[in-house]
């Protein structure tokens, strides 16, 4: 007699499935299964022929609880059957089978009867062996640093945050200068100004935007960049310019 066969878990929990002629060994199997957080029973078979249907029907099986000496197909014999098994737990009341259950790499051989205490040992494991198997996380690419995007000319042209000094308006344009270049954007201050964080950078007049990063001293209505570069502090910035340091 075989217990119906239920759908895979959509729960993420370890799905089981077991096999064994043995009524009692059977049932016992089962209700360990069920009082077990983490594992959901799929099917429950009496013989190796019905368990070899279930598993070409079925996409996933995590564990295979399964009795060695079965009628028709042996456990050792559906083993060798699947091109790939699941975690595969034997189940048997002889031990002179452990030997060749190990050639083929079962996660364990465990003698009848299986107290919980035992099972719970095989479940700790099979989640080892399935850890182990599991391929690593793939590493995330390192984060780029925070950049500018401007078009200048018929370039688009990236500049990242932390190599702007200062950005000016020079006529209808925005003239950018970094650590190593210097280059007009096909757009004003302004706009520029609303593409770039805040802090670190500030408004220090109405012709100049500073990343305050770059700033080695302010003197009066003055800002003195990296360099030696001073740039001049309007009267209507200045609270702000000085606020942007508290």
């Amino acid at each position: 007699m075989t217990a119906a066969a239920n759908s895979l878990s959509s729960t993420g929990a370890l799905t089981c499935v077991v096999t064994d002629d043995d009524a009692l060994s059977r049932q016992t199997l089962e209700g360990h299964i069920a009082q077990t957080e983490g594992l959901e029973l799929v099917g429950s078979f009496a013989d190796g022929m019905q368990l070899l249907s279930f598993l070409h029907s079925k996409p996933r099986v995590d564990i295979l609880f399964l009795d060695v000496q079965m009628p028709e197909l042996s456990g050792l014999e559906v083993v060798r059957l699947l091109p790939t098994a699941p975690a595969v737990v034997l189940i048997t009341s002889r031990t002179d089978f452990a030997v060749e259950a190990f050639e083929l790499r079962v996660v364990d051989y465990v003698v009848k009867p299986v107290p919980y205490s035992r099972f719970l040992q095989t479940i700790a494991r099979v989640q080892g062996r399935l850890a182990a198997a599991a391929p690593p996380p793939t590493a995330a690419p390192p984060p780029r640093e925070a950049a500018l995007f401007v078009k200048s000319g018929a370039r688009l042209v990236r500049i990242p945050h932390d190599e702007i000094l200062y950005v000016e308006a020079v006529n209808d344009q925005a003239v950018i200068v970094t650590t190593t270049r210097q280059l007009s954007a096909n757009q004003v201050l302004r706009d520029v100004e609303s593409r770039l964080p805040s802090p670190p950078f500030v408004r220090v007049h109405r012709s100049y935007v500073v990343n305050r990063y770059r700033i080695e001293a302010v003197e009066a209505s003055t800002v003195v960049l990296e360099g030696g570069r001073r740039l001049p502090i309007g009267r209507t910035y200045l609270a702000d310019v000085l606020a942007s340091f508290q």
